[in-house]
């Protein structure tokens, strides 16, 4: 069960059109459009602005696939962003977030970090899956299903990132004009099996 710790967030976390759900995505940056289920993110200037989910207080293992639908110059970021993350002025590639790049790179903070072995994406269509552990803060990325880093959720093997529990919210951003991704939190059966303990926020 969804267990939600701060009572701020608890409050607005309210039916399905609440602002902060951690189901769908609330803030975003002003050169970002959402659509009216708030689950699809589109660029609408070149620029990393972006999307995130609520902030959350959340124990426990979380799982969420996000598939690139118009996939442009390999300008995608997709991944975690902390307690001090603010979409609505922040860009996704900057300080407090740590995301998977189309490319194959983390960027942490707005550095690239690595190298590691990860997967890119290449085409649209391609679904990039997040595996989050918001106890011990380690954090998965897979692309079609292949875990980044030879990467294994389900034991804890080779986390792409440690320590990381200070808070998160999912989010992405698209930089060239007319990326368009589109988030799945559990509303929908996922493309591909979620690692043994995950959970989804929607289910």
């Amino acid at each position: 069960m969804l267990e939600v710790k701060d009572p701020v967030f608890r409050d607005q976390l309210v039916g399905d059109l609440a602002p902060l759900s951690p189901t769908k995505f609330g803030p975003v940056y002003p050169d970002t459009s959402l659509s009216t289920d708030k689950l699809t993110m589109t660029s609408i200037v070149n620029g990393w602005g972006g999307a995130s989910s609520a902030i959350l207080g959340l124990t426990g293992k979380f799982y969420a696939e996000f598939t690139i639908d118009t996939f442009i110059d390999q300008n995608v970021m997709v991944g975690v962003c902390d307690n001090t993350f603010d979409a609505e002025i922040t860009k996704v590639n900057q300080a407090g977030c740590y995301v998977w790049y189309a490319t194959g790179n983390i960027w942490s903070g707005g550095t690239v970090s690595g190298p590691l072995s990860i997967p890119a994406a290449t085409v649209s269509g391609d679904i990039v899956g997040i595996a989050f552990d918001s106890d011990t803060g380690y954090f998965w990325v897979s692309v079609n299903g292949v875990w980044g880093n030879s990467g294994n959720p389900e034991t804890g093997a080779n986390p792409l990132l440690t320590g990381y529990t200070s808070g998160f919210r999912f989010a992405c951003s698209g930089e060239k004009s007319g990326a368009e991704v589109t988030a799945n939190f559990g509303q929908t059966a996922y493309a591909y099996t979620a690692p043994a303990g995950f959970s989804s926020l929607d289910g």
